[in-house]
C-alpha cells in the first residue's frame, strides 16, 4: 500500500475515524475522502504525508500542527465541516500551495501571519469562522492571490495598507465583519478587481478618489458602513463611463451626500442600482432610463422633482423603490410600461393627482406602496386586475369614493391599509379586506362592512345607489306616461267638443220656428 498514489472516496458507508496508519501512505498523491461517515479529528500522522498534492476531507476537531510538513501540498479543501480551535502558524510550510479553502467551520484565533510565505497562492478562501484581531499584514506578500475571502469572520482592526500590493486581485470580499477606519487610498492600486465587497462593517471616513483607478471593477458593494462627505463625481462607480460593463453598485445605508451623477447611463451593463439611505440631492437623471437595470433602489434620500417618465421604458425593472424623499408631481402611466415589476414602493413622497389606471399593465406586481402622498380621485378598479398583487397599501392620501365590486376577486392579497383617505361604502368581500384590523381602515368618511371595527353595512352603500336609481327612473317614467295620458284626453275632450257644437246649433234653429 505505500506506493498507493490516488485514494479517492465519497457517498460510500465508510465508517469510523481514519486510522493513524495513514501516515504509512508516504507516496500517497490525491486524498479525497468526502460526503462519507467518517468522523473524528483530523490524524497527526497525515503530517507525513509530505508527497500529497491535495487533499479534501470532512471531518471535525482542530487542525494539527504536522498539517504544515506536507511541503508538496498544492490544494487545500476542509470546507462545510465542524473544525474548531486555531489555524496553526505551521501552514506557512506550504510554499507551493495553490488554493486553501476553509470556510463554513468555526476555526477562531487569529489568521497567522506567516500566511504571507504562500508566494503561490491564488486563492484564499475562510469566510464564515470565528477568526478575531486584524487583517495580517503580511497578507500584502501574496501577489499571486486572485481571491480573497474573509466574509462573516468576526475581524476587526482597519484595512491594512499592504492590501494596495495585491496586483492581481480580482475578488475581495470582507463584509459582515467589524472592520473600522478608513478605506486605504492603496486600494487604488488594485486595477484588475472585479468585485469589492465591503458590506456591513464600520468604515468611515470619505470614499478615496484612487477608486477611479478600478477601471475593471464590475461589482462595488459598500452599503451598511459610515462613509461620509459628498459622493465624488469622478470615482469608479459614478464615472462608470470607463466601465461598460459595471453591473451592481450597492453603497446604501451610509452617509453620502451629493447628486446622483448623470453618467451612471453609460453602464450599459448596469443591473442593479442600490444608493438608498443616504443623503443624496437633487433630481433623478433621466439617463437612468437608458439602463438595463432590474433593480433601482433609491429611497430615504433627500431627492426631489418629478419621476422621470422614462424611468417606465425599463422593460427589465423587477424591483423599484423610490419612497421617503421630496418627490412630487404625478405618478407617470409610464410605470405602467414595468411589466415585468414586482415591487414598487413610491410612498412618504409629495405625489398629486391620481392614481393612474394604466398600473393594470403590471401583471407581476406583488408589492405596491403608495402611501403617504397627497393622491386625490378614486381608486381605479383596474388595479383589481392585478392578480399577483399580494400587498396593497394606499394609506395617507386623499383618496375619495367608493371602493369598487371589481377587488372581490384579488384571491392573493394577503395585506392591505386604505387607513386616512376621505373613502366610503362597503368594503370588498375579499379575505385580506375582512381580516385586516381597524387600523387599516381608520380615518376615513364612512367605511363599512365585515371587518373588526367597522359598522356592518345595512344595504350597502352600492345597493343604496341602485335602489335610489330605481326610484327615480320608475317615478320619471310614470311621470312621463302620467303626461303622455293627459296630453292624449286632453285632445280627445276637444275633438269631442268640436263635433257637438253643430248638433247645438241646429237644435237652436230648429227651436226658433216653434210656436
Amino acid at each position: 500500500m505505500k506506493s498507493l498514489r490516488n485514494l479517492s472516496s465519497d457517498n460510500n458507508d465508510l465508517t469510523g475515524p481514519i486510522p493513524a496508519s495513514f501516515g504509512n501512505l508516504t507516496n500517497l498523491f490525491v486524498l479525497y475522502l468526502f460526503e462519507i461517515y467518517i468522523s473524528g479529528h483530523i490524524p497527526r500522522e497525515i503530517g507525513k504525508l509530505r508527497m500529497l498534492n491535495e487533499l479534501i476531507l470532512q471531518l471535525s476537531g482542530s487542525i494539527p500542527a504536522e498539517i504544515g510538513n506536507m511541503s508538496s501540498l498544492r490544494m487545500l479543501d476542509l470546507s462545510d465541516n465542524n473544525l474548531s480551535g486555531e489555524l496553526p502558524a505551521s501552514i506557512g510550510n506550504w510554499r507551493n500551495i495553490y488554493q486553501i479553502f476553509l470556510y463554513g467551520n468555526s476555526i477562531s484565533g487569529h489568521i497567522p501571519g506567516e500566511i504571507g510565505n504562500l508566494r503561490n497562492l491564488w486563492n484564499l478562501q475562510l469566510l464564515s469562522n470565528q477568526f478575531f484581531g486584524n487583517i495580517p499584514r503580511e497578507i500584502g506578500n501574496l501577489r499571486e492571490l486572485k481571491i480573497l475571502r474573509l466574509s462573516n469572520t468576526k475581524l476587526s482592526g482597519i484595512i491594512p495598507t499592504e492590501i494596495g500590493k495585491l496586483s492581481n486581485l480580482e475578488f475581495l470580499d470582507l463584509n459582515t465583519n467589524n472592520i473600522s477606519g478608513q478605506l486605504p487610498v492603496s486600494i487604488g492600486n488594485l486595477a484588475k478587481l472585479n468585485e469589492l465587497s465591503l458590506l456591513q462593517n464600520q468604515l468611515s471616513g470619505f470614499l478615496p478618489s484612487t477608486m477611479n483607478n478600478l477601471t475593471s471593477s464590475k461589482n462595488l458593494q459598500l452599503a451598511s458602513n459610515s462613509f461620509t462627505g459628498q459622493l465624488p463625481k469622478q470615482i469608479c462607480f459614478i464615472k462608470v463611463g470607463a466601465v461598460p460593463e459595471f453591473k451592481k453598485s450597492q453603497i446604501s445605508n451610509n452617509h453620502l451626500s451629493s447628486s446622483i451623477s448623470p453618467a451612471l447611463g453609460k453602464a450599459p451593463q448596469l443591473h442593479v442600482l442600490d444608493l438608498s439611505l443616504n443623503h443624496l440631492t437633487g433630481n433623478i437623471p433621466e439617463e437612468l432610463g437608458s439602463l438595463k437595470l432590474f433593480k433601482l433602489m433609491l429611497s430615504e434620500n433627500q431627492l426631489s422633482g418629478e419621476i422621470p417618465h422614462i424611468i417606465g421604458m425599463l422593460a427589465d425593472l423587477e424591483y423599484l423603490n423610490l419612497a421617503a424623499n421630496n418627490l412630487s408631481g404625478s405618478i407617470p402611466k409610464e410605470l405602467g410600461g414595468s411589466s415585468k415589476l414586482i415591487q414598487l414602493k413610491l410612498g412618504n413622497n409629495k405625489f398629486e393627482g391620481s392614481v393612474p389606471w394604466e398600473m393594470t399593465n403590471m401583471n407581476s406586481l406583488e408589492n405596491l406602496d403608495l402611501s403617504s402622498n397627497l393622491l386625490i380621485g378614486g381608486i381605479p378598479p383596474q388595479l383589481a386586475e392585478m392578480k399577483r398583487l399580494e400587498t396593497l397599501n394606499l394609506s395617507h392620501n386623499n383618496l375619495s369614493g367608493l371602493i369598487q365590486s371589481e377587488f372581490d376577486e384579488m384571491k392573493r392579497l394577503t395585506m392591505v391599509d386604505i387607513s386616512f383617505n376621505q373613502l366610503e361604502g362597503p368594503i370588498p368581500n375579499s379575505k385580506a379586506f375582512r381580516e385586516a384590523s381597524f387600523e387599516a381602515f381608520r380615518n376615513n368618511k364612512g367605511l363599512c362592512g365585515n371587518a373588526a371595527g367597522l359598522r356592518l353595512c345595512s344595504h350597502g352603500k352600492r345597493g343604496n345607489k341602485v335602489n335610489i336609481l330605481i326610484i327615480l327612473v320608475s317615478f320619471f317614467g310614470s311621470l312621463f306616461l302620467l303626461s303622455i295620458f293627459v296630453i292624449l284626453y286632453t285632445l280627445h275632450r276637444r275633438q269631442v267638443k268640436k263635433t257637438n257644437i253643430p248638433d247645438e246649433q241646429e237644435t237652436q234653429n230648429q227651436n226658433m220656428f216653434e210656436l
